[in-house]
């Protein structure tokens, strides 16, 4: 297990998971708004591993900066793919979406978004972490 267990933090801090397994009804935008952070940090946690982490809630950029700089084993490739664009959607704008809503129509997140958005975001986030984790835990054998 990671030391750091950025979904543990994200999700479950905010008892998401257990109410989402649970079959407790939530308000969808607050489980996409757990998994943002999720996200976030999962992709942090790799970062973490080669450099300093920029203050940012979309490290899509400076992990494809490792990975142009051929700092990340290509072993990994196809999984770094995938968490990069996990972040890319979960980046910036979705986390405004999910805190705020959306300005211009004066709709509040938990109008923008449905049960089946908030299933894909967990999923998503579940998915990203365990992709991290497999990543981290090969570089500190």
């Amino acid at each position: 297990m990671c030391p750091a267990n950025p979904v543990l933090s994200g999700i479950k801090g905010h008892n998401t998971k257990e109410n989402y397994l649970a079959g407790k009804p939530r308000r969808s935008g607050v489980e996409l708004h757990n998994s943002q952070p999720s996200t976030e940090n999962s992709g942090k946690m790799l970062i973490a591993l080669f450099e300093p982490v920029e203050k940012t809630h979309n490290p899509s950029q400076q992990l494809r900066r490792l990975v142009d700089q051929k700092r990340l084993s290509n072993t990994f490739k196809t999984e770094i793919d995938e968490i990069i664009s996990i972040l890319e959607h979960f980046g910036i704008e979705e986390h405004f979406m999910t805190d705020y809503g959306d300005e211009a129509t004066r709709t509040d997140p938990w109008s923008l978004f449905d049960e089946d958005d908030a299933r894909e975001a967990f999923g998503m986030a579940e998915r990203c972490y365990g992709l991290a984790e497999q990543i981290f835990l090969e570089y500190t054998k």
